[in-house]
């Protein structure tokens, strides 16, 4: 008589928000094109979830980054009272 061995694993998976200390890239999943874990001299180093490349964070966000080069000289208009966003 033969005994079958039958090995369950039980993946737990782990959904971590821009952040949030992280170990692996799957971990990061709450944040919407937050799917990097990677670490950040910002942060002291610390593995975080951080914003996909050409993202940046906005309020706990990730949203696209401006396709105009870093120096791009620009209008801005404003008018009496009313709010810069």
């Amino acid at each position: 008589m033969s005994l079958l061995r039958v090995d369950i694993f039980f993946l737990i998976v782990v959904k971590k928000q821009i952040f949030e200390s992280c170990d692996h890239d799957y971990e990061c999943s709450a944040t919407e094109n937050a799917n990097v874990c990677r670490t950040n001299a910002d942060y002291g180093n610390m593995a975080l979830c951080l914003c996909d490349k050409g993202y940046f964070e906005y309020k706990l966000n990730c949203i696209p980054g401006n396709f105009w080069s870093l120096f791009y000289i620009c209008e801005c208009h404003f008018r009496r009272g009313e709010d810069i966003i």
